[in-house]
Protein backbone atom coordinates (compact mmCIF):
# COMPACT_ATOMS: atom_id res chain seq x y z
CA UNK A 1 0.00 0.00 0.00
CA UNK A 2 2.97 2.37 0.89
CA UNK A 3 4.37 1.42 -2.21
CA UNK A 4 1.01 2.23 -4.35
CA UNK A 5 1.10 5.93 -2.04
CA UNK A 6 4.46 6.45 -3.43
CA UNK A 7 3.80 5.56 -6.75
CA UNK A 8 0.51 7.26 -7.51
CA UNK A 9 2.67 10.63 -5.55
CA UNK A 10 5.39 10.29 -8.76
CA UNK A 11 2.45 10.11 -10.62
CA UNK A 12 1.09 13.52 -9.38
CA UNK A 13 3.87 15.18 -9.13
CA UNK A 14 5.26 14.42 -12.86
CA UNK A 15 1.85 15.36 -13.86
CA UNK A 16 2.05 18.68 -11.86
CA UNK A 17 6.27 19.44 -13.65
CA UNK A 18 4.77 18.88 -17.33
CA UNK A 19 1.52 21.25 -16.54
CA UNK A 20 4.09 23.89 -15.50
CA UNK A 21 6.30 22.88 -18.21
CA UNK A 22 3.45 23.48 -20.54
CA UNK A 23 2.76 27.00 -19.09
CA UNK A 24 6.05 27.95 -19.08
CA UNK A 25 6.63 27.00 -22.69
CA UNK A 26 3.14 28.35 -23.69
CA UNK A 27 3.80 31.85 -21.71
CA UNK A 28 7.30 32.32 -23.23
CA UNK A 29 5.91 31.91 -26.72
CA UNK A 30 3.37 34.31 -26.07
CA UNK A 31 6.24 37.20 -24.88
CA UNK A 32 8.10 36.25 -28.03
CA UNK A 33 4.94 36.84 -30.45
CA UNK A 34 3.98 40.27 -28.20
CA UNK A 35 7.81 40.93 -29.18
CA UNK A 36 7.72 40.43 -32.67
CA UNK A 37 9.46 37.53 -32.91
CA UNK A 38 9.45 35.01 -35.64
CA UNK A 39 8.61 31.69 -33.82
CA UNK A 40 9.23 28.47 -35.51
CA UNK A 41 7.59 24.95 -35.56
CA UNK A 42 9.09 22.71 -33.06
CA UNK A 43 9.67 20.61 -36.24
CA UNK A 44 11.96 23.21 -37.46
CA UNK A 45 13.93 23.97 -34.29
CA UNK A 46 15.54 27.10 -36.14
CA UNK A 47 18.59 24.41 -37.15
CA UNK A 48 18.69 26.11 -40.11
CA UNK A 49 19.71 29.55 -38.16
CA UNK A 50 22.16 27.85 -35.48
CA UNK A 51 25.41 27.59 -34.69
CA UNK A 52 26.21 24.43 -33.84
CA UNK A 53 26.02 23.38 -29.83
CA UNK A 54 27.66 20.36 -28.49
CA UNK A 55 26.36 19.91 -24.91
CA UNK A 56 29.35 17.58 -24.01
CA UNK A 57 32.56 16.26 -25.20
CA UNK A 58 30.68 13.14 -25.32
CA UNK A 59 28.08 14.39 -27.31
CA UNK A 60 30.62 16.00 -29.90
CA UNK A 61 30.44 14.56 -33.46
CA UNK A 62 33.81 12.48 -33.96
CA UNK A 63 35.37 14.58 -37.02
CA UNK A 64 34.99 17.63 -33.93
CA UNK A 65 38.43 19.15 -34.04
CA UNK A 66 40.16 17.09 -30.48
CA UNK A 67 43.31 19.36 -30.32
CA UNK A 68 41.39 21.90 -27.85
CA UNK A 69 40.59 24.14 -31.17
CA UNK A 70 36.91 25.99 -30.87
CA UNK A 71 35.14 26.63 -33.78
CA UNK A 72 33.09 29.20 -32.18
CA UNK A 73 31.76 30.63 -29.29
CA UNK A 74 28.54 28.45 -29.31
CA UNK A 75 31.11 25.53 -28.87
CA UNK A 76 32.55 26.42 -25.12
CA UNK A 77 29.76 28.58 -23.91
CA UNK A 78 26.18 27.06 -24.55
CA UNK A 79 24.39 30.09 -23.02
CA UNK A 80 22.42 33.31 -23.76
CA UNK A 81 22.26 35.48 -20.51
CA UNK A 82 19.25 37.93 -22.87
CA UNK A 83 17.14 37.03 -25.97
CA UNK A 84 18.50 38.85 -29.11
CA UNK A 85 15.78 39.38 -32.02
CA UNK A 86 17.48 40.39 -34.99
CA UNK A 87 14.47 41.72 -37.24
CA UNK A 88 12.11 40.58 -35.54
CA UNK A 89 13.93 36.74 -35.80
CA UNK A 90 14.84 34.89 -32.55
CA UNK A 91 18.88 34.74 -32.56
CA UNK A 92 20.14 31.35 -31.60
CA UNK A 93 24.07 31.66 -30.80
CA UNK A 94 25.16 32.34 -27.29
CA UNK A 95 25.37 35.62 -25.39
CA UNK A 96 26.65 36.73 -22.58
CA UNK A 97 26.37 39.69 -20.56
CA UNK A 98 29.82 40.63 -18.99
CA UNK A 99 31.46 43.87 -17.77
CA UNK A 100 28.72 45.96 -18.38
CA UNK A 101 28.34 45.01 -22.12
CA UNK A 102 26.18 42.75 -24.16
CA UNK A 103 29.11 40.09 -25.91
CA UNK A 104 28.67 37.36 -28.63
CA UNK A 105 31.31 35.71 -31.08
CA UNK A 106 31.22 38.47 -33.85
CA UNK A 107 32.18 35.57 -36.48
CA UNK A 108 28.79 33.82 -35.20
CA UNK A 109 27.13 36.98 -35.37
CA UNK A 110 28.23 37.95 -38.67
CA UNK A 111 27.21 34.31 -40.12
CA UNK A 112 23.51 34.59 -38.89
CA UNK A 113 23.55 37.70 -40.55
CA UNK A 114 24.28 36.34 -43.81
CA UNK A 115 27.55 38.01 -43.73
CA UNK A 116 29.96 34.73 -43.81
CA UNK A 117 33.12 35.76 -45.84
CA UNK A 118 33.05 38.87 -43.50
CA UNK A 119 37.04 39.42 -42.90
CA UNK A 120 36.27 39.31 -38.77
CA UNK A 121 39.40 39.42 -36.12
CA UNK A 122 39.04 40.27 -32.67
CA UNK A 123 41.54 39.09 -29.63
CA UNK A 124 41.06 39.26 -25.69
CA UNK A 125 42.29 42.07 -23.65
CA UNK A 126 42.25 44.47 -26.54
CA UNK A 127 39.63 47.59 -27.43
CA UNK A 128 39.25 47.34 -30.64
CA UNK A 129 37.74 44.39 -33.36
CA UNK A 130 38.35 44.64 -36.85
CA UNK A 131 35.66 44.08 -39.78
CA UNK A 132 37.49 44.25 -43.29
CA UNK A 133 40.56 45.59 -42.03
CA UNK A 134 38.43 48.67 -40.50
CA UNK A 135 38.94 49.17 -37.17
CA UNK A 136 36.31 49.11 -34.50
CA UNK A 137 36.26 50.66 -30.98
CA UNK A 138 35.65 48.89 -28.32
CA UNK A 139 36.11 50.35 -24.99
CA UNK A 140 34.75 48.23 -22.67
CA UNK A 141 36.64 45.53 -24.26
CA UNK A 142 37.35 42.21 -26.03
CA UNK A 143 36.42 39.33 -23.32
CA UNK A 144 37.06 35.81 -23.38
CA UNK A 145 35.34 33.29 -21.92
CA UNK A 146 36.67 29.38 -22.00
CA UNK A 147 38.91 30.47 -25.01
CA UNK A 148 36.44 32.31 -27.06
CA UNK A 149 36.74 36.19 -27.89
CA UNK A 150 33.54 38.08 -27.08
CA UNK A 151 32.73 41.36 -28.56
CA UNK A 152 30.24 44.29 -27.59
CA UNK A 153 27.35 43.23 -29.49
CA UNK A 154 26.33 47.04 -29.75
CA UNK A 155 29.53 48.33 -31.31
CA UNK A 156 29.93 45.07 -33.41
CA UNK A 157 26.34 46.14 -35.30
CA UNK A 158 26.49 49.60 -35.62
CA UNK A 159 29.51 48.97 -37.62
CA UNK A 160 27.45 46.60 -39.84
CA UNK A 161 24.80 50.33 -40.23
CA UNK A 162 22.56 48.14 -37.71
CA UNK A 163 20.41 49.67 -35.49
CA UNK A 164 20.87 47.73 -31.70
CA UNK A 165 18.79 48.70 -28.58
CA UNK A 166 17.93 47.03 -24.64
CA UNK A 167 14.53 47.12 -23.89
CA UNK A 168 12.36 45.41 -21.48
CA UNK A 169 15.10 42.40 -20.98
CA UNK A 170 16.04 41.95 -24.56
CA UNK A 171 18.13 43.50 -27.29
CA UNK A 172 16.46 44.25 -30.29
CA UNK A 173 18.65 44.38 -33.56
CA UNK A 174 17.57 46.32 -37.10
CA UNK A 175 18.31 47.16 -40.45
CA UNK A 176 19.81 45.50 -43.49
CA UNK A 177 23.09 44.57 -42.89
CA UNK A 178 26.35 45.85 -44.77
CA UNK A 179 29.69 45.49 -44.30
CA UNK A 180 32.08 48.83 -43.99
CA UNK A 181 34.11 49.95 -46.74
CA UNK A 182 37.48 48.01 -47.24
CA UNK A 183 40.26 49.54 -45.15
CA UNK A 184 42.19 49.96 -48.26
CA UNK A 185 39.67 52.35 -49.82
CA UNK A 186 38.67 54.04 -46.42
CA UNK A 187 42.10 54.85 -44.78
CA UNK A 188 44.25 57.52 -46.48
CA UNK A 189 47.45 55.53 -47.28
CA UNK A 190 50.01 58.69 -46.32
CA UNK A 191 48.18 59.85 -43.48
CA UNK A 192 47.75 55.81 -41.88
CA UNK A 193 51.87 55.67 -42.58
CA UNK A 194 53.12 58.72 -40.73
CA UNK A 195 49.94 58.55 -38.28
CA UNK A 196 50.99 54.80 -36.90
CA UNK A 197 54.62 55.73 -36.96
CA UNK A 198 54.52 58.48 -34.81
CA UNK A 199 51.98 57.15 -32.37
CA UNK A 200 54.59 53.78 -31.98
CA UNK A 201 57.38 55.78 -31.75
CA UNK A 202 56.03 58.45 -28.78
CA UNK A 203 53.64 55.63 -27.13
CA UNK A 204 54.86 52.14 -27.84
CA UNK A 205 54.86 51.05 -24.58
CA UNK A 206 51.65 53.62 -23.37
CA UNK A 207 48.04 51.76 -23.18
CA UNK A 208 45.88 51.96 -26.09
CA UNK A 209 43.60 54.62 -24.28
CA UNK A 210 47.27 56.36 -24.67
CA UNK A 211 47.96 55.53 -28.02
CA UNK A 212 45.05 56.97 -29.19
CA UNK A 213 45.30 60.05 -27.34
CA UNK A 214 48.45 60.53 -29.24
CA UNK A 215 47.34 59.98 -32.69
CA UNK A 216 44.23 62.71 -31.18
CA UNK A 217 46.74 65.36 -30.61
CA UNK A 218 47.93 65.03 -34.62
CA UNK A 219 44.90 65.11 -36.08
CA UNK A 220 43.58 67.77 -33.54
CA UNK A 221 46.49 70.03 -34.81
CA UNK A 222 45.62 69.26 -38.12
CA UNK A 223 42.05 70.81 -37.39
CA UNK A 224 43.44 73.85 -35.99
CA UNK A 225 44.22 77.35 -37.92
CA UNK A 226 47.30 77.20 -35.76
CA UNK A 227 49.57 74.18 -37.62
CA UNK A 228 50.07 72.37 -40.94
CA UNK A 229 47.39 70.89 -42.29
CA UNK A 230 48.28 67.29 -42.93
CA UNK A 231 49.31 64.52 -40.70
CA UNK A 232 52.80 64.41 -42.41
CA UNK A 233 53.24 68.41 -42.63
CA UNK A 234 52.13 67.86 -38.15
CA UNK A 235 54.63 65.47 -37.47
CA UNK A 236 57.78 67.43 -38.96
CA UNK A 237 56.58 70.61 -37.99
CA UNK A 238 59.36 72.95 -36.63
CA UNK A 239 57.83 76.93 -37.31
CA UNK A 240 58.64 76.80 -33.41
CA UNK A 241 61.23 74.19 -32.84
CA UNK A 242 61.30 69.99 -33.22
CA UNK A 243 57.06 69.37 -31.92
CA UNK A 244 58.05 65.72 -31.93
CA UNK A 245 61.66 64.45 -31.05
CA UNK A 246 61.03 60.96 -33.04
CA UNK A 247 60.93 63.41 -36.58
CA UNK A 248 64.03 64.77 -35.69
CA UNK A 249 66.13 61.55 -36.26
CA UNK A 250 65.35 58.19 -37.72
CA UNK A 251 63.11 56.97 -35.54
CA UNK A 252 60.64 57.86 -37.30
CA UNK A 253 60.70 55.79 -39.97
CA UNK A 254 60.40 52.57 -37.33
CA UNK A 255 57.81 49.69 -38.62
CA UNK A 256 54.70 50.35 -36.10
CA UNK A 257 53.88 47.59 -34.14
CA UNK A 258 50.11 46.28 -34.62
CA UNK A 259 48.48 47.81 -31.97
CA UNK A 260 49.68 51.24 -32.86
CA UNK A 261 48.18 50.80 -36.73
CA UNK A 262 44.86 50.27 -35.26
CA UNK A 263 45.19 53.11 -32.61
CA UNK A 264 45.88 54.86 -35.82
CA UNK A 265 42.98 53.58 -37.48
CA UNK A 266 40.73 54.14 -34.79
CA UNK A 267 41.82 57.98 -34.87
CA UNK A 268 41.39 58.03 -38.45
CA UNK A 269 37.66 56.48 -38.01
CA UNK A 270 37.08 59.80 -35.83
CA UNK A 271 37.59 57.96 -32.20
CA UNK A 272 38.23 60.73 -29.68
CA UNK A 273 39.24 60.81 -26.11
CA UNK A 274 39.47 64.83 -26.65
CA UNK A 275 39.28 67.40 -29.06
CA UNK A 276 41.30 69.84 -27.26
CA UNK A 277 44.44 68.23 -26.21
CA UNK A 278 47.18 69.52 -28.70
CA UNK A 279 50.47 68.90 -26.58
CA UNK A 280 51.00 65.82 -24.43
CA UNK A 281 54.31 65.41 -22.35
CA UNK A 282 56.23 62.74 -19.73
CA UNK A 283 56.55 64.72 -16.68
CA UNK A 284 58.87 62.37 -15.25
CA UNK A 285 61.41 62.86 -18.48
CA UNK A 286 60.50 66.11 -19.84
CA UNK A 287 63.74 68.73 -19.88
CA UNK A 288 61.56 71.63 -21.12
CA UNK A 289 58.33 72.89 -19.10
CA UNK A 290 56.93 75.42 -20.93
CA UNK A 291 53.81 72.84 -22.21
CA UNK A 292 52.85 72.34 -18.06
CA UNK A 293 53.97 76.26 -17.15
CA UNK A 294 51.68 76.96 -20.46
CA UNK A 295 49.32 75.01 -21.30
CA UNK A 296 45.94 73.71 -19.55
CA UNK A 297 46.30 69.87 -18.42
CA UNK A 298 42.99 67.76 -19.40
CA UNK A 299 44.15 64.39 -18.47
CA UNK A 300 46.90 62.17 -17.81
CA UNK A 301 46.97 58.44 -19.46
CA UNK A 302 49.61 56.57 -18.55
CA UNK A 303 52.98 58.22 -18.38
CA UNK A 304 51.94 61.16 -20.61
CA UNK A 305 49.90 63.88 -19.65
CA UNK A 306 47.96 65.75 -22.24
CA UNK A 307 47.70 69.32 -22.43
CA UNK A 308 45.17 71.62 -24.61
Amino acid sequence: MKGGMKRRGRTVCAAATALSAALFAASFLTALRRAGAEVFPAAASCAEFAVPLYASPESQPQDKPSDGALDSVSDCLERQDKPVFVNGRAYTGDVIFSDGAVRADPAAVAAFLGLDGARVECTAGELFCEIEGRCIFCPEGITSEKGCALTPLEEFTSALALSYREADGAVFIDGAPSLPADADEYYDAEDLYWLSRIIFCESGSEPMKGKIAVGNVVLNRVASGDFPDTVKEVVFDRKYGVQFSPAAGDGIYSEPDRESVAAAKLCLEGVSLSESIMYFMNPDLAENTWISENREAVMTIGRHTFYS
